[in-house]
C-alpha cells in the first residue's frame, strides 16, 4: 500500500475525481477487500481506514457506522451498473439495446468473484445480525428494482411497452435474466462467461418485451 494517504492535503484527487469522491471510492475498495478476507467481526473500522490510507474520522464523515460501510461496500457494484441506466435513459437509446446491457452488466457483476464472496459473508451473517439483510435488501435490492421500474415506466409513458406495473416488471427481469447462472453459481460450478450470458439476456427480452408490447 503507497505510504500516501489520500488524507494528506499534498496529494491531489485523480482528475475529474472530486477528493470526497476518490476517499469514498478508497474506502469501499478497502471494505470489500477486509470483509472477503476476515469475518465480519473482526474487521473493524480502524482496520479499513488503514487499508484505505484515510482516518477514522473520514470513513464517519461518509458512512455512519459499520453496518451501512458493509452495505455500500456490497452496493458498489449495483449502483455503478444501474447509475448508467439513467445516462442510458437520458440518451434515448432503444430500449432492447438499454435492457440488454443493463441485463448483461448486472449479471457479470454479481457472479464476480468479489461480489460472492461478499454475498457469503451476508448470508453467514443472517441468522446473527438479521438487520444486515433487511439493510442490504431496501438499499441495494429494492433501489436498484425502483430504479429500473422508474425507466419501465417513462417507456411505458413514451408508449414503447405497454406496462401496468412497472416494479413487478423490473422484478420479472431482473429475476428472468438470473435464470439457472444463480442456481450454477450457488452450487460451486463456474462462473457463466459472458459468451453464455449474453445470448440468453438477448431471449429473455424478446420474452419480456413481446409480452409488454403485446398487452392490452
Amino acid at each position: 500500500m503507497s505510504s500516501a494517504s489520500p488524507d494528506s492535503p499534498d496529494v491531489p484527487p485523480r482528475p475529474g475525481r472530486p477528493k470526497s469522491a476518490a476517499r469514498r471510492e478508497a474506502i469501499l475498495a478497502a471494505a470489500q477487500a477486509c470483509f472477503t478476507q476476515d469475518s465480519y467481526d473482526r474487521v473493524s473500522l480502524d482496520t479499513v481506514a488503514e487499508q484505505a490510507g484515510v482516518s477514522k474520522v473520514t470513513i464517519y464523515s461518509h458512512f455512519p457506522n459499520k453496518e451501512a460501510l458493509f452495505v455500500a461496500a456490497l452496493s458498489a457494484g449495483c449502483e455503478e451498473v444501474f447509475g448508467r441506466l439513467q445516462l442510458e435513459a437520458d440518451a434515448a437509446g432503444p430500449i432492447d439495446e438499454v435492457l440488454f446491457r443493463l441485463g448483461c452488466d448486472f449479471l457479470t457483476m454479481i457472479f464476480a468473484p468479489e461480489a460472492e464472496r461478499l454475498h457469503a459473508v451476508i448470508l453467514n451473517e443472517a441468522p446473527h445480525r438479521p438487520e444486515l439483510p433487511k439493510m442490504f435488501y431496501e438499499t441495494v435490492v429494492r433501489r436498484s428494482t425502483c430504479l429500473l421500474a422508474d425507466y419501465l415506466e417513462a417507456q411505458a409513458e413514451a408508449g414503447f411497452v405497454r406496462i401496468g406495473d412497472p416494479y413487478t416488471a423490473a422484478v420479472h427481469f431482473l429475476s428472468m435474466i438470473q435464470g439457472d447462472f444463480r442456481y450454477r453459481v450457488d452450487l460451486g460450478f463456474p462462473t457463466a462467461s459472458r459468451d453464455e450470458i449474453e445470448p440468453y439476456v438477448r431471449t429473455c427480452i424478446d420474452t419480456l418485451l413481446a409480452a409488454w408490447r403485446g398487452r392490452a
